[in-house]
């Protein structure tokens, strides 16, 4: 359930702020499995690329931002269903999920420039068919 306008924008800086945190951190970690420099850390960074798509997941749907929230969704679901094996088709599953990260880091901008996020239909039907969800 979303919250009010009047809440959404009392808590707007903050969720942009936690928002930005939890980009970063997936941008990162999806960055270092795409670049395989990191082979003895491919668990915990899916894990983390899993928790964080799970947290932003929740709070971008409260805010009401639901197609930030419908990618969070997929991205978690991938990663939780691919946790303990290997990837299928690495470099366009990562390539995908670091492309839907890229859309909601613009989508994340337009809301705090123009309290909207922008349509991310495109990205959740392309994440879905990659990631075979």
């Amino acid at each position: 359930m979303a919250m009010k306008p009047e809440d959404i924008a009392k808590y707007k800086k903050l969720y942009l702020q936690t928002a930005r945190e939890y980009m970063t951190k997936l941008d990162e970690n999806v960055s270092l499995l795409l670049s395989g420099e990191a082979p003895d850390m491919q668990q915990e960074l899916r894990e983390d690329i899993h928790r964080g798509a799970h947290s932003l997941k929740s709070q971008s749907i409260l805010m009401g931002y639901t197609s930030i929230g419908e990618v969070c969704a997929i991205i978690e679901r991938f990663f939780e269903k691919n946790k303990e094996k290997d990837l299928p088709s690495p470099d366009e599953t990562l390539k995908a999920v670091d492309a839907g990260v890229q859309k909601m880091i613009t989508s994340l901008n337009e809301i705090e420039q123009h309290d909207q996020e922008i349509d991310l239909a495109t990205e959740i039907t392309q994440l879905q068919k990659i990631l075979t969800l």
